[in-house]
């Protein structure tokens, strides 16, 4: 894999890893960051030196994003259940 190929990854995972940050859903934001760790994981695998070291650090806060997230979107999710069970109120 050229470097060129490695660096567009690494600034695609960034780019994506800044949306999870922003992400005002809670899935949403878990899904970007599962999204961000994708090409920071290929980076890793096929880059070198230096952007091999970038492609580590963006893997990790990735991980680190998908930990913070999940909680929320979980409670997320039981709150989104609650309501779709309930019966709905007649007029």
């Amino acid at each position: 894999m050229t470097r060129e190929t490695t660096r567009t990854f690494l600034w695609l995972s960034a780019i994506l890893l800044c949306l999870s940050v922003l992400g005002m859903s809670p899935s949403a934001g878990l899904l970007t960051a599962v999204l961000a760790g994708i090409p920071a994981a290929v980076s890793v695998l096929f880059g070198a030196g230096r952007l091999r070291i970038i492609g580590v650090l963006l893997l990790m806060l990735s991980l680190a994003a998908v930990y913070n997230h999940y909680p929320l979107y979980k409670e997320h999710m039981a709150r989104y259940l609650q309501h779709a069970e309930s019966p709905r109120k007649s007029m």
